[in-house]
């Protein structure tokens, strides 16, 4: 027979066109406390909740009676959790990290809560496309099932062609089959009733049965009657054949439900008895051979699974499988919602900058809590729980598909971008915190001598001019630094400082080299009173280092740096002129160090080309700005009225180099634009590229969208370009001409590259955008948009609350290995990775060094490491996460091993296929007693690890894994 499982749901989201507490108390509040009434009252109704976090705020005031009620609702399975995460995320622009902790946060939160349920079906209905990492981090966290619906409509009209609605979603990567999911693809436009039931939206209009007072409604639903019932059956029969005739088994999943429903008492009682009474005819008719049911989406997969076993078969075998992702979206033809990767991208970067925070505390802390535990004291930090949850939850929260997106209501923006920023404020007091404890020299060392710096990103973002660091010549100020990477690096790091005169040591007492660069308080003044010191630091892997900074008389101490200036009269300030201020010539429009050399415009003072030193190859790498005119963009779709133009922008800006022995940069100030390209004279990764940093002020445009171009001299002739995917992984793109500019457009999380046989470049990038490839040898990158007009999606307005906002990106050319161009050719060109250069620049990126002060230098002692030593070359130390609910003392290790290719670049070292390493060695004075592996968000145990083996992990490539330590 025909299984018919019908699926009443209540999409909800957590912010969009009100706040989530606006969301929860006008409607989701309601939406809950009907179900538990409904579901009670009737046996045979389900339901099904995707969202952690509007259970959280509806469970905290519900009495323990009604709390039983779900858990036995739950037992009963009448109530499914799908997803459960604390969020139904974005696809785009969330890096995995994000993903990940806002999993963890929402499945934690349902142990907590003694709801006893692990879920196994995703139901991911409205995010505006699909990502190919999420059918993985679910597969790794032991989901079963994902059913997604927006999706490209030329994908879906070939995927009915060949009746693949359910496949197998698996990774370009995964040879041996073992990150696979089982996915439903729904057939039809949207979620809602209207286009739920089958091919025919009249129909289904006719099923919708909610019907309120005063409000409006497109339903055209009759109250089912013995006298009607017999023919509403079997036209609502016609749909559900017509829509099971698209899948290759004999059950159909029909929902019911649309955005906030069920929200009035009186639509459980519309839908439940008339869908039922049809559902007891259909069901009486034995010649019509259907049996129709209220279900939950395990129902439905539970029936798709036996119907398989009928035929001998299972999913693994039935159904075909299908790798790649499902970017970008459309719903309507030629209409791309492209634009959503780059819209509102401030709040992207504030974002950005919460997550590294974040995992700093979370590291600080856990590092504490363990030497607390050990000493048999207590690190201060058992009320830090309550903190690093809330900080937690504000960034996954911001993880939402309309959040993250910039897709929601300005007055939503505002309320999100409150919560980032006291996001931000907890994590740097608990990490002071943390600090303080760690470095304490005995237990009652004074707690109040450090304070957290403003670090370079946070300035940026922050558009205030720090006040700068006092230097006296008798204490000096002493700066600590954590790096919270697993391996050792390299940092310049740049604080502002009131003397330029000053020496810096490290925690040995050793000089250590370092800069001097003007501050300038307009676009040719510089400040008499505030300097940018730089200085090169090298820290150990996950640790503490302590820097002295002290004045010493005029013209001793730091290097001076030397400043050109090209397209304006300089006028020299008269209180300092220690800084000589010269005009450019075509000598100084160029930055070089050991490894490379950049030249720049003499006209626009624009990165023009990159010659890799070794082997003197030089690669065109020419920069500008250009603009898009707006069509019919809006928050969600990128519609230019044609090409990308640079008449709007200056020809002959304002331009300044500098430079010095550590580091050397060129500064292009636009009208739109401050446009910085940086060069480190250092060894490494961090001196094989350039770093940029653009400030975009948008707040004078109108129907206008910017990019960062680069036309280069890579011939990808058959228009093939690669992209990350949420930081995880690399994808190939291919430039389709016939299509408009939009629908070449691809979320932008990491990294983006062109390559030809002999050379690659990277664009690496501290923050989400929106990225293109639109001609052989072309990378363009969205950096801002603002557009006067709603774009007919429901948001109800243009974008137009921009912000000024900083964006950093790394640019790396590399040089082909042609050694391992041979071994290359036979592996599939879909296939394709980073080089460990690039993924150590994403972590440099975004893993900066965390700034502190300290008052005294003696007050602490001058470092503290972590680990014992580096994690092996291609690990990264995803996490060290707290576990809030226990004694204080356990944690959750998560790592992750690179992929990379040996093709590009200098591999700074060879990795082997598997590589272990001991977890009981890793740590610097903290001894181990148990450790586990578990599924990627703690539901599951999988694999205790033996303390006789060393608590001995291994690793492939592309693995990320979570341990259990105690």
């Amino acid at each position: 027979p025909l299984k018919v499982i019908v699926v009443p749901h209540s999409h909800s989201d957590p912010g969009w066109q009100k706040t989530i507490d606006r969301y929860f108390e006008d409607q989701t509040r309601h939406t809950l406390n009907n179900m538990v009434e409904k579901l009670v009252k009737f046996p045979k109704m389900t339901f099904i909740w995707a969202e952690s976090v509007f259970l959280s705020l509806w469970w905290r005031d519900l009495d323990p009676g009604t709390q039983s009620t779900v858990r036995m609702l739950i037992q009963r399975g009448q109530l499914e959790i799908v997803v459960g995460s604390w969020v139904v995320p974005d696809e785009a622009n969330p890096h995995y990290f994000a993903l990940v902790d806002q999993m963890i946060e929402g499945h934690e939160w349902l142990r907590s809560a003694g709801l006893a349920v692990k879920p196994r079906n995703v139901w991911s209905l409205d995010p505006f496309g699909y990502s190919s990492t999420l059918p993985f981090l679910y597969q790794q966290a032991g989901y079963d099932n994902m059913v997604i619906l927006r999706v490209h409509e030329k994908v879906k009209a070939e995927l009915q062609n060949r009746k693949s609605f359910e496949f197998n979603w698996r990774q370009h990567w995964d040879h041996h089959n073992r990150a696979s999911i089982f996915t439903q693809m729904m057939p039809y436009r949207l979620y809602n009733i209207k286009h739920s039931c089958g091919p025919d939206t009249s129909i289904c209009l006719e099923f919708d049965f909610r019907k309120i007072a005063g409000e409006s409604s497109e339903s055209r639903a009759s109250k089912i009657t013995d006298e009607n019932v017999d023919a509403k059956s079997r036209l609502l029969l016609s749909q559900y054949i017509a829509k099971n005739s698209l899948y290759k088994h004999n059950v159909v999943l029909i929902p019911i439900g649309d955005d906030f429903r069920f929200d009035r008492n009186i639509e459980w009682d519309q839908q439940y008895d008339n869908y039922q009474k049809l559902f007891d005819h259909i069901n009486s008719q034995p010649e019509w051979n259907v049996h129709a049911r209220f279900g939950t989406i395990q129902t439905y997969f539970n029936e798709v699974k036996a119907s398989m076993q009928h035929m001998n078969s299972s999913t693994d075998q039935f159904f075909p499988s299908l790798s790649g992702d499902f970017f970008p979206y459309t719903d309507e033809l030629q209409e791309y919602w492209t634009g959503y990767f780059t819209t509102r991208p401030y709040d992207k970067m504030l974002s950005r900058e919460l997550e590294v925070n974040l995992r700093s505390a979370e590291i600080l802390t856990s590092l504490a809590r363990g030497i607390a535990k050990k000493a048999g004291g207590r690190s201060g930090l058992l009320d830090a729980s309550e903190r690093l949850t809330e900080a937690r939850r504000d960034l996954a929260l911001f993880q939402h598909h309309d959040g993250i997106t910039g897709t929601e209501k300005s007055w939503v923006v505002t309320d999100y971008e409150q919560r980032l920023i006291h996001g931000l404020k907890t994590v740097a007091e608990i990490s002071k915190e943390a600090v303080t404890y760690l470095l304490a020299k005995s237990e009652d060392t004074k707690r109040d001598t450090i304070r957290m710096s403003a670090n370079k990103s946070w300035r940026l973002l922050s558009d205030e001019q720090a006040e700068p660091i006092s230097v006296s010549k008798s204490d000096g100020v002493s700066v600590i630094l954590f790096n919270s990477l697993g391996r050792q690096k390299e940092e310049l790091v740049q604080l502002s400082i009131n003397t330029d005169s000053v020496i810096v040591t490290d925690d040995q007492g050793r000089p250590v080299t370092s800069q001097i660069n003007p501050v300038w308080t307009s676009d040719s003044q510089i400040s008499s009173r505030q300097f940018e010191l730089v200085f090169l630091a090298r820290l150990n892997p996950v640790s503490l280092h302590t820097f002295q900074i002290k004045a010493v008389k005029q013209g001793l101490g730091s290097h001076l740096s030397f400043i050109h200036t090209l397209n304006h009269p300089p006028k020299s300030n008269k209180h300092h002129t220690r800084f000589q201020v010269r005009p450019a010539t075509e000598k100084e429009l160029s930055l070089e160090n050991d490894a490379l050399r950049a030249t720049f415009s003499a006209s626009t003072g624009f990165l023009q080309s990159v010659t890799t030193k070794h082997i003197g190859k030089t690669t065109r790498t020419a920069v500008d700005f250009r603009m898009y005119k707006s069509r019919n963009s809006g928050a969600y779709l990128f519609g230019p009225a044609g090409p990308a133009g640079d008449s709007e922008m200056d020809h002959s800006p304002l331009v300044r180099t500098i430079h010095g022995p550590l580091v050397s940069e060129i500064h292009v100030l636009q009208t739109l634009v401050n446009h910085t390209v940086r060069i480190y004279n250092t060894t490494g990764h961090l001196g094989s590229g350039l770093e940029i940093t653009n400030i975009v002020d948008m707040r004078t445009q109108d129907q206008r969208e910017l990019i960062m171009h680069f036309d280069t001299s890579i011939e990808n002739t058959d228009g093939t370009f690669y992209t990350d995917q949420n930081g995880l992984q690399s994808i190939q793109r291919r430039h389709f001409k016939g299509v408009p500019t939009e629908a070449n457009y691809y979320p932008f999380t990491a990294y983006g590259y062109l390559q030809d046989s002999s050379t690659r470049l990277t664009l690496a990038a501290a923050q989400p955008l929106g990225i293109s490839s639109q001609d052989i040898g072309r990378l363009e990158v969205m950096l801002d948009r603002r557009l006067r007009y709603d774009d007919r999606r429901g948001l109800g307005e243009g974008v137009l609350d921009n912000r000024r906002t900083p964006s950093r990106f790394f640019l790396l050319v590399e040089r082909s290995n042609r050694r391992s161009m041979r071994r290359k050719s036979s592996s599939s060109p879909l296939l394709s990775y980073p080089s460990l250069s690039v993924h150590l620049l994403v972590e440099d990126l975004r893993h900066y060094a965390l700034q502190m002060l300290s008052e005294g230098n003696a007050a602490h002692k001058q470092n503290f490491s972590g680990f014992a030593r580096s994690l092996p070359c291609g690990f990264h130390l995803v996490n060290l996460r707290s576990v809030l609910h226990s004694n204080g003392s356990d944690a959750t290790l998560l790592l992750h091993r690179y992929a990379q290719t040996c093709v590009y670049g200098a591999a700074p070292c060879s990795l082997p296929s598997e590589a272990s390493l001991s977890l009981a060695s890793l740590f610097n004075n903290l001894r181990l007693t148990s450790a586990s592996k578990a599924s990627l968000s703690l539901m599951y145990d999988q694999q205790e690890l033996k303390e006789d083996d060393g608590f001995s992990i291994s690793m492939s490539a592309m693995d990320l894994h979570a341990y259990r330590l105690k």
